[in-house]
């Protein structure tokens, strides 16, 4: 167990604190701008989606990011189900939106769940819908 994660909220005791899947969490889309001009979107899951961009995604510290739209969730459990979902439908829906992990293999820390910029607006559609869902 790193201090780091205990510092950031990645990790916390089972008995004096909330794990992740009953702690309240977020879902995210985050853009990324690839060295050659390549636009990015990412749609996942976080309790923390700052660190998750900060100290978790990026391989590198001056790679152009921000945290495009997030919606607050009741579970980590929850964000997690939701956004399986989500990524179902962009990936049966919008298959040529997906966008291959040798593209952004050398600057994010991920393999998947990684969308061509014309994606933004499906997603955050998506998270509209469930923003307006959780509002009711």
């Amino acid at each position: 167990m790193a201090r780091a994660n205990m510092q950031t909220g990645r990790f916390g005791c089972g008995l004096c604190g909330e794990d992740w899947p009953a702690a309240p969490s977020h879902l995210y889309a985050m853009q990324f701008k690839l060295p050659n001009g390549t636009c990015l979107v990412k749609l996942g899951f976080s309790r923390n989606p700052d660190s998750r961009l900060r100290h978790q995604l990026l391989k590198h510290r001056d790679l152009d990011a921000k945290i495009l739209k997030t919606v607050p969730m009741a579970t980590g459990q929850l964000a997690l189900q939701t956004e399986k979902r989500l990524h179902a439908k962009l990936q049966a829906g919008f298959p040529d939106l997906v966008a291959p992990p040798d593209l952004y293999a050398s600057e994010l820390s991920v393999k998947s769940e990684v969308y061509f910029a014309a994606s933004a607006q499906v997603i955050f559609a998506m998270l509209d819908a469930i923003e307006a869902e959780e509002d009711s």
